[in-house]
């Protein structure tokens, strides 16, 4: 299984420019987009006609564990429902729905092409209900990596690559993100690309944030880097 959010858009070429800048190796492949980062992945594509644009949750996963899926996501409060021969979508109690894709048939381009230094994909689940969204990835197979002592955050290792993290919030949603374990390389890397970053010093530690490619104008959205986190003050590792 590997971490591959999709991400739904109007500006898909914007979207490119800016993973291209992080690092990523970013492949078409008959009409379809996908940026393979230093582990994990993101789908790009533009929304159909009733689609909002935004973040899905996803995962490439083996065809035959999806029959084992649909047998134990039910105790974690999901459901596993058939989107077409190679996709299925898991809906949480929250209302997220997370889509799986046949790793076989899905996906496009070998992780062997990926750059190393390359950032992590590690997208956002905000909800009200963090150990139920914790319990559903579990259930999908990820393993907790860190978590807050407060409870509000944990985020959890996709097996073939790629993180996601359940981050409380009163509201329901995905957000894509991604790590780095060296944040001023990386800031030199996209500035010398022609993209604007800035340096954002946290309690937990540092973030790259980067415009929004959706709205590179709008100073309330951003695209975030977190720094690997080397200070558990407050966290624990699993």
């Amino acid at each position: 299984m590997i971490a591959r959010p999709v991400e739904v858009t109007h500006h898909v070429d914007a979207w490119c420019t800016l993973l291209s800048a992080l690092g990523a190796t970013v492949l078409l492949d008959d009409g379809r987009m996908e940026a393979l980062l230093g582990s994990g992945r993101v789908a790009l594509r533009p929304p159909t006609t009733s689609e909002a644009c935004g973040t899905h949750l996803g995962f490439a996963v083996a065809e035959p564990d999806v029959t084992a899926l649909a047998a134990t996501l039910p105790a974690a409060g999901a459901q596993l429902t058939a989107v077409d021969a190679t996709t299925w979508r898991v809906t949480a109690a929250d209302g997220t729905a997370l889509t799986l894709t046949d790793a076989a048939a899905t996906p496009i381009g070998d992780a062997a092409a990926a750059r190393a230094d390359a950032p992590v994909v590690e997208p956002l689940w905000y909800t009200p209900d963090v150990p139920a969204a914790v319990g559903v990835l579990t259930a999908l197979g990820l393993r907790r990596r860190i978590a807050s002592t407060s409870g509000g955050w944990v985020d959890l290792e996709a097996p073939r690559g790629g993180l996601t993290a359940a981050h409380r919030d009163a509201v329901a949603r995905a957000e894509l993100a991604f790590e780095h374990a060296d944040l001023d390389a990386l800031l030199a890397r996209v500035t010398d690309a022609g993209v604007q970053a800035v340096l954002v010093d946290e309690a937990y530690g540092r973030s790259l944030r980067l415009p929004h490619p959706d709205s590179p104008a709008d100073p309330s959205r951003a695209v975030f880097v977190n720094e690997t986190q080397r200070d558990l003050y407050g966290f624990t590792r699993a």
